[in-house]
């Protein structure tokens, strides 16, 4: 993570695909783990995260949701 956030400080990890990576790797939900504890330590990612949920709830053409 902090890799990526230093290219791109305002990254945060989708889900889905973590919650799908956990599922393919078998890690028994170490990566969701891993990314509820980097946003319990970094509020400012939760607060992103739904800046773009609003964003994609708001425009849902641009994402295939209609």
């Amino acid at each position: 993570m902090n890799r990526l956030l230093t290219i791109r400080p305002e990254a945060t990890p989708n889900i889905v695909i973590v919650n799908h990576a956990d599922a393919v790797l078998g890690r028994d939900d170490d990566l969701l783990h891993a990314v509820a504890a980097w946003e319990a330590r970094t509020p400012e990612a939760v607060r992103l995260r739904e800046v773009r949920r609003s964003f994609v709830e708001q425009h849902p053409e641009l994402y295939g949701r209609r």
